[in-house]
Order: C-alpha cells, then structure tokens, then sequence
C-alpha cells in the first residue's frame, strides 16, 4: 500500500485501479511477468480508447494527492490488516476491488450513511453473484459473459455507480480455492469495515 501511493505521489495521480493492480498479484499468487505485460497492454488498450471518444477533454483537471487522506487511508488499511490477524484471517486481507473503493470515498468531498450501506451491499452482492455464479457454470468466459449484465442490474437497482463492483465477479473467477469459499462473507467484512471508518473519516474530519 506504502509503495503504491509512493509511485501516485510521484506522478501526482489518484488513479484508484492502481491499489487494484497492485493488490492482485498478491491474491492469486502471481509469478510470472506476464502479469505486467498484460496489464500495461490492456491499460494502453483503454487509454487509447479514451483518446479516441474524446472523452480525455473532460479531465483535463488532475485532482492532487493531499497527505492527510493518504495518512489516513493508510491507517484505516493497518486497523484492517491488525484486526484479520488478530482473527487469524489472512485471507481477508487483500481484497482489491474494496480497496479501490475505499481510495476513492477518502478522495470525496462528501459521504453519507445513505450512501454506505448502499455501497457494502454493492460489493457484497456483486461477490456473491460472481461466487454463484462460478459455482454453476465452472467456466471463466461464461462467469464473466452472465455476471456483468447482472451486477449492472444490481447497481442500478441500489442507484450506486461503483465501477469497483464489476471487478468482484471476475476476482472470483482467478481466487484460490481456500479464499473461493469465503468470499462473499470476506468481501462484506471487508466493505463493512473499510467504508465504514472511512464515512467516521468524513464525518470527523470533512462534515
């Protein structure tokens, strides 16, 4: 976590996916340098994407890292990390997409219980319909072809935009067996922890 907000402070970049990136090879154990290729090929896929629908033109502002949030994320995340070993829980402890979520409410102007509960039952949801659905079709492509329409219904149905969610069906597809089976239930410790002392955060510090 140290290091990643290291390399965003350097390139002034509150760029969320990056906890994503780096928190992922850690879960399924990843070895191999085809992990890096692959994400530097598919993330210049995007970015030229984003050049050509114009849709770089409205970010144009790049929003700065302040220290006190990062201080702050920081300290939520070793609460988390202190209290899934105190529970002997290792596997609780990296899970991207949450932390990806987290990155982004700390970076808020604003956050609510309103918005809390809606968000925990996002994430929770979409592990769970990712877990499930894995379960009966014990296939990668068709997990993710029957899951993203579905955890879109189920955004819209909380009225959320967390593109956080989308990334949990498709964690559960690459998890390890020994974390598989926990999933749902580590996803909503996780959010219920995570984005809970970051709403105290805003209620504390911002409101």
């Amino acid at each position: 976590m140290i290091l990643i907000i290291s390399i965003l402070k350097i390139f002034n970049s509150c760029l969320a996916p990056s906890f994503a990136t780096g928190l992922l090879p850690l879960v399924i154990d990843a070895h191999s340098w085809t992990f890096i290729v692959v994400t530097g090929t598919l993330t210049f896929i995007v970015m030229l994407g984003v050049y050509v629908m114009n849709e770089h033109t409205s970010q144009l502002e790049i929003p700065s890292m302040q220290f006190h949030k990062m201080f702050f994320y920081i300290l939520i995340t070793l609460a988390w990390i202190l209290i899934i070993l105190v529970f002997n829980q290792p596997h609780m402890a990296a899970i991207p997409p949450v932390f990806v979520a987290l990155f982004g409410i700390i970076n808020q102007s604003t956050y609510n219980f309103n918005s809390y509960y809606r968000h925990v039952l996002s994430l929770a949801g979409a592990a769970t319909i990712g877990t499930i659905v894995h379960i009966l079709v014990a296939s990668w492509l068709g997990t993710a072809v029957i899951t993203l329409p579905l955890v879109f219904i189920w955004l819209r149905l909380w009225k959320v935009k967390l593109p956080a969610a989308y990334t949990l069906p498709l964690l559960a597809i690459v998890l390890p067996r020994s974390m598989f089976n926990m999933f749902p239930i580590s996803t909503l410790c996780a959010s219920t922890f995570l984005l809970g002392m970051a709403l105290i955060y805003h209620k504390i510090c911002i409101d």
